[in-house]
């Protein structure tokens, strides 16, 4: 009886690069998370896949590990991308909002000044009357 021995070559870097490509897949939806995972699984993938091509060792671990770590790779920079749309159009928003905001601000600090002014003026005025009668 003689005993196979399949080389191992690669195949830890396989894991890594697929546990991150799950989890670059998973978390894709989060800010750069996902794309920084899924990125390093496929570095990971790529390296475990080229020590396996020299051993000549099985490579199914490692080619399903560099699937999913191209996957969440696209995915991550896909939703880093919206997610810095989002916020450009959002701040975008919010500066047109604050500077609408301080021009009616302005305006009506305008109208209740003189409003306080004339309402000054006012009672002013009786007790200029006052002072003639006397």
């Amino acid at each position: 009886m003689t005993e196979q021995t399949q080389s191992k070559a690669g195949k830890g870097l396989g894991v890594a690069g697929l546990v991150l490509g799950i989890l670059g897949v998973v978390l894709f939806w989060t800010p750069f998370v996902g794309l920084i995972l899924a990125f390093i699984g496929l570095i990971l993938a790529i390296l475990g896949f080229t020590q396996a091509n020299k051993a000549g060792a099985p490579k199914g671990v490692i080619i399903a590990g560099l699937i999913l770590s191209i996957a969440g790779t696209a995915l991550g920079a896909w939703s880093s991308y919206g997610w810095y749309k989002l916020y450009s159009v959002g701040k975008d928003a919010l500066e047109q909002g604050m500077d609408q905001f301080g021009k009616e601000f302005e305006s009506e600090m305008k109208k209740a000044s003189e409003e306080l002014q004339q309402s000054q003026d006012q009672q002013d005025q009786p007790k200029e009357e006052e002072k003639t009668t006397e």
